[in-house]
């Protein structure tokens, strides 16, 4: 990827969605500032639409391949004047002239408008260190998860199942909420299901268990919810505990 303008002759959508804009060339913020984004949950964990993984309670710190380029030419330098050459090269993270850095969109309603949220795991997100505006909305440097809304039809039907693939989500120490509707809307109905510093919320456990029990009621034949089904499985992360 070669370095390039920051989308200059694209227009800024910030205002339209109520965010100032004259933030300075490159602010750098030590106080969290809040934006929105989309996620992939898979069996290896949480990552970002491009497959990078996010680790649980440590900062996303973005990087640059261009850079990476350079410090293996910084490495393999055989003289010092190359390798001062290929380490002024080397550019902080996000920068003006790259694209690199962690994106995300300005709020809920944007991310819709650029089509980056539509069936997957979204929420809000903290960013903060080097933060540049965007046309698609924001780069940093550095990102958290605030909380996570996950559809339903994303969640295992067998709720042990459920609760083995929500660990993943659960180890971020952040809200989950759970989304009724197959498809993401802005101001749709979000479910608490994960309380930070609380557990699992009853309400969304109630729903996944009601839902589940008309689906059975719904087809006799398969094995039916047994009493005691929900307290077996959540006993050990239940509310209250």
């Amino acid at each position: 990827m070669s370095r390039r303008s920051d989308r200059a002759s694209l227009p800024l959508p910030h205002a339209k969605y109520g965010v100032e804009t004259d933030l300075g060339k490159a602010p750098d913020y030590v106080e969290p500032f809040v934006a929105y984004r989309a996620w992939n949950w898979t069996a290896e964990g949480l990552t970002s639409l491009n497959g990078v993984l996010w680790t649980p309670k440590v900062a996303f710190e973005a990087k640059c391949a261009e850079n990476e380029k350079k410090q293996s030419m910084v490495a393999a330098a055989s003289t010092e004047k190359t390798r001062q050459f290929w380490q002024k090269a080397i550019h902080p993270v996000p920068d003006p002239g790259c694209t690199c850095g962690m994106f995300a969109g300005i709020n809920m309603q944007h991310l819709f408008d650029i089509n980056y949220i539509r069936r997957g795991i979204h929420g809000e997100v903290y960013l903060w260190g080097r933060l540049y505006r965007h046309s698609l909305g924001w780069r940093a440097q550095y990102a958290y998860p605030k909380y996570f809304v996950v559809p339903m039809n994303m969640i295992p039907f067998n709720v042990a199942d459920a609760q083995e693939r929500l660990k993943a989500l659960v180890e971020f120490d952040v809200d989950i909420y759970l989304q009724p509707e197959r498809e993401a809307r802005v101001g749709g109905e979000q479910i608490p299901l994960w309380v930070k510093d609380y557990g699992y919320s009853q309400q969304g456990l109630s729903f996944l268990i009601k839902k589940r029990k008309k689906w059975y009621d719904e087809n006799p034949k398969t094995h039916a919810l047994a009493v005691g089904d929900r307290v077996a499985i959540f006993s050990a992360q239940t509310v209250g505990e």
